[in-house]
């Protein structure tokens, strides 16, 4: 095997991306997937730069392939991106996280150019035959994740997603699979007409090709992933359209001969027709039953899901508008993985009526790119799919793989505008801009537009192969000192969780400095889980205490290193209260307020921060600040639950009897809007009794009657009871009241 061969097998192998799983670290999905496509870049980045020095014939042949690549639009487009790409992250709030980027994402500036160079390596080695491997292994990864995603439905799991982790990024991928199957036919076919032979390989892999492609649809489907669905549509009126724009002398032959152009505009019209009766009846219980399309029936601009993405869109407009940040962030953006800074900076209250959780994406690839890499960013993203679009229709005559690239291209541009890309799309993303330039570049060729590598004088190709040398050479570099850095974030987090797997305090003390020492990109990770895990632990064991203060110790210098993540101050927050709490020391309660007001600073409108800040407040006595924050935090959004409920157990949980009506009030208002729901909190359950027995004993029979009501919900196992206490009530029996609510008293320390 030549050196050639092995460099098309090793990125042949990263068709098979998907079906990584690493359990032995945080995020088994992303991790594992990343190691291998940074481990197999590198290999054959720096084996090819190896064979450039080795041989002078490759060196030539590779400047000769760069001199065209260079003059394909598409390749420049690309390129400009990537450009762009390291300005952003050069002028990055958090340069360190722009440049290494995180663990749950695995992308950054480094993890851009490990991409960035799959799409340079494929174009420098791939020949259509070899693009024609890598989409017949996918159709096999294909395979093996649809199998293991139908075996998840058997087992129950409601939308699963495979080998991948998201249902989201199954059904994305799908998508390749799909495309890669049409081409693997138009490629059989084309073989067909032009030998008149019809091999067992070609009917082998046509079969298998045209077998994924429903197969997909059903594993989208019960993904129920509803951004692909859309895309699927968006991406058959896309084919549609350009059948009957440039299948005029086309025909097919079913039954008749019908021309394409004809037939395409029929199905066209056929589709858009579904599509308004499906609009017009999805309420309809039919809908309702169908996997996939239950969930886009309910597609509306009041479900959960559309209206955090509307809201995730304004706060990306406001995070990018000159009028509130500089021309700097206006032009090349906050930088790669600083999206959360910007969120948090300019984050909307309403978000808490839908949704709790921290957003590190807009959920939207084009608001990602706007808000990470400004404008100028935006345009060159933009134009790679302008360009591509550009290069897939100007040729007058039909193509099946053209149309199989349209139907992906529309497909995955519009199902992302409701997601975003990841380490399973972006191969296959890469890879489609990749074979895209090898289309076009044939097109030229056959064309006769490229000019003869002899057209040019033989000292300037010698100067324009040193200089590939060199760049392809430094870019080989480049990945070796990424990945070795990579290699070393993944062992800290190896380190550090098979050392808490062993369950041996001993084994975690002796493992504990290399799993968070030298300081990595991983360590926004081991570090808080470190400090927690220990915390729950103290008091256990004797060993636990020098190991607490360590991660004390080591979550302080992530707060130092990394200023910019609220998080983190809430992790040390969470634990000095906890500590004040357990030690009865005030100190402990000032050192989670100086956290709590750096988180405040960075994301001023959180309503989880403001509830924690108001603890904290009422912790050092300072009652009255803890509730008007609480009073002010509910008027950012009195819609929002979470304000309402904490505000409520914040009163009982001081014991501040004299407001007791007011808490009551406001966990009731908690139950009746949107967020949170305490329905299920035992802490809320106890609260309830708390009240009423303080309501029985001041004779509130309004107040009383309301906590009964609610603690029917609350405890079913004293539903008859409680109606009986509120018919008391009713009547004033205050006596019996006081014997019913001691019962419950009784019953409840028992329990």
């Amino acid at each position: 095997m030549n050196m050639k061969s092995a460099l098309k097998y090793l990125l042949l192998a990263l068709a098979f991306v998907p079906l990584v799983v690493d359990s032995s670290v945080f995020f088994p999905f992303i991790t594992g997937k990343s190691m291998v496509i940074r481990v197999i870049i590198t290999l054959v980045a720096v084996l090819y730069a190896g064979y450039l020095f080795y041989q002078e014939s490759f060196r030539a042949q590779t400047a000769n392939r760069v001199r065209q690549l260079l003059k394909n639009p598409l390749v420049i487009s690309v390129g400009a991106f990537m450009g762009v790409f390291f300005l952003s992250t050069v002028f990055a709030v958090d340069k360190f996280y722009a440049f290494f980027g995180n663990v749950e994402r695995a992308e950054g500036f480094v993890g851009m150019v490990y991409f960035f160079g799959f799409f340079i390596l494929s174009l420098l080695i791939f020949e259509r035959k070899d693009w024609l491997w890598f989409f017949k292994l996918s159709i096999i990864a294909g395979y093996l994740l649809f199998l293991n995603e139908m075996y998840q439905a058997s087992q129950g799991i409601v939308r699963p997603a495979s080998f991948t982790g998201n249902p989201i990024y199954i059904a994305a991928y799908f998508l390749f699979v799909m495309m890669a199957a049409v081409l693997v036919m138009v490629a059989a076919y084309r073989r067909r007409t032009d030998t008149g032979a019809l091999l067992a390989g070609d009917i082998m892999w046509s079969i298998a090709s045209a077998l994924i492609i429903p197969l997909g649809l059903v594993g989208i489907f019960v993904s129920e992933t509803r951004g692909v669905m859309v895309g699927i549509v968006a991406g058959l009126v896309v084919v549609l359209a350009y059948a009957t724009l440039r299948g005029k002398d086309l025909t097919i032959k079913i039954g008749r001969t019908f021309s394409v152009r004809a037939l395409s505009g029929a199905v066209l019209v056929c589709v858009l027709l579904f599509g308004g009766i499906f609009y017009a009846t999805r309420h309809h219980a039919f809908w309702q039953s169908v996997p996939g399309f239950n969930r886009l029936a309910n597609i509306s601009a009041t479900d959960i899901s559309t209206q955090t993405r509307l809201i995730s869109l304004g706060v990306s407009l406001r995070a990018i508008s000159p009028s509130n940040v500089g021309w700097e962030k206006v032009l090349v953006g906050w930088g790669p993985e600083n999206f959360s800074l910007a969120y948090n900076h300019y984050y909307n209250p309403r978000y808490f009526e839908f949704e709790q959780q921290w957003f590190d994406r807009a959920h939207d690839k084009l608001m990602d790119v706007l808000v990470m890499n400004g404008v100028v960013g935006f345009i060159s993203y933009m134009a790679i799919w302008i360009l591509l679009a550009w290069l897939l229709v100007k040729n007058k005559k039909f193509s099946g793989e053209h149309a199989a690239l349209l139907f992906f291209g529309a497909a995955y541009f519009v199902q992302n505008l409701t997601v975003f890309d990841s380490i399973v799309t972006y191969i296959p993303l890469f890879g489609f801009w990749a074979f895209a330039v090898m289309l076009s570049a044939e097109h030229l060729a056959s064309s006769g537009m490229h000019a003869t590598a002899g057209s040019e004088s033989h000292g300037a190709v010698r100067v324009h192969e040193s200089s590939v040398t060199l760049v392809l050479s430094s870019l080989a570099i480049f990945f070796v000192i990424a990945l070795g850095y990579s290699l070393f974030g993944y062992y800290q987090m190896r380190t550090y969780i098979m050392a808490l797997q062993s369950q041996d305090l001993g084994v975690v003390s002796q493992n504990i400095d290399a799993a968070l020492y030298p300081y990595s990109f991983v360590q926004e990770n081991v570090r808080p889980n470190f400090l927690q895990t220990m915390s729950n632990l103290a008091g256990r064991d004797q060993r636990v205490a020098p190991l607490l203060e360590k991660s004390v110790v080591a979550m302080h210098e992530l707060v130092q290193r990394n200023p910019y993540n609220p998080r983190y101050m809430l992790v040390l927050a969470q634990f000095y209260e906890a500590a004040g709490n357990a030690m009865g020391d005030a100190k402990y309660y000032q050192l989670a307020q100086e956290q709590l007001d750096a988180a405040r600073a960075l994301a001023p409108d959180r309503q989880d921060i403001r509830d924690l800040y108001a603890y904290n407040l009422a912790l050092q006595g300072h009652l009255a600040e803890a509730y008007a924050l609480m009073e002010e935090t509910i008027a950012l959004d009195p819609l929002v639950a979470d304000p309402h409920y904490f505000y409520g157990v914040l009163i009982v949980a001081m014991h501040d009897q004299p407001k007791y009506a007011t808490a009551l009030a406001e966990v009731e208002k908690a139950f009746s809007v949107n967020g949170y729901n305490p329905a299920n909190n035992d802490r809320v359950k106890t609260m309830y009794y708390e009240l009423l027995s303080h309501f029985a004993q001041k004779r509130d029979a309004q107040n009383l009657i309301v906590t009964a009501l609610r603690l029917e919900q609350l405890d079913s196992t004293k539903e008859s009871d409680l109606a009986q206490m509120i018919g008391y009530a009713n009547h004033g029996q205050w006596n019996k009241i006081t014997i019913a609510v001691g019962a419950f008293s009784t019953s409840s320390s028992s329990r």
